[in-house]
Order: structure tokens, then sequence, then C-alpha cells
């Protein structure tokens, strides 16, 4: 809800690949083990995590500008006057 309603740009790529990959191999991990409490709570968690990577990848929230969208460095590179 929080990346529908702010956007995604307090989380990180690397951070959302690296929280998926423990949580895909804890699940191999209960697969493994056939644990079904460790199976079922991993694979939610990776379902949530990968509609988290989704939705940081697509969902700008309403009402934001597309100048409000770019990173800083990316303005202010654009109102630098060109030669």
């Amino acid at each position: 809800m929080k990346i529908r309603r702010q956007g995604g740009d307090d989380l990180s790529y690397p951070m959302l690949f690296v929280y998926i990959t423990g949580t895909l191999l804890w699940l191999a991990y209960g697969l493994l083990l056939h644990a079904a409490a460790v199976i079922w709570a991993n694979a939610a968690t990776a379902v949530l995590v990968f509609s988290a990577i989704v939705l940081k990848a697509t969902w700008s929230p309403k009402g934001r500008t597309a100048r409000e969208a770019r990173p800083a460095a990316a303005i202010a590179d654009s109102s630098a006057p060109s030669e």
C-alpha cells in the first residue's frame, strides 16, 4: 500500500533483490526438508517481495509530475545552461 500511495523511492532495487534471494533460498531449504511452515511462509513472502519489485518498477503516485519523478541529479543537469 505504501508503494501505491507514495511510490517506491525509499526502496532500493539491490535491497529488494537481496531480500528475494534470501527468501527463495529459505524456500528451497524448506522444500528440501519438506517443512510446510517454512515453505508457506517463504512462498508468501516471495510473492509479496516480487510484487513490491513490480510496483516499484511500474507505479508512480497520482499527482506527481514528471519533473518530481526524475532523480535530483537529472533535474540539476537539465537546468544547467547548455553551450
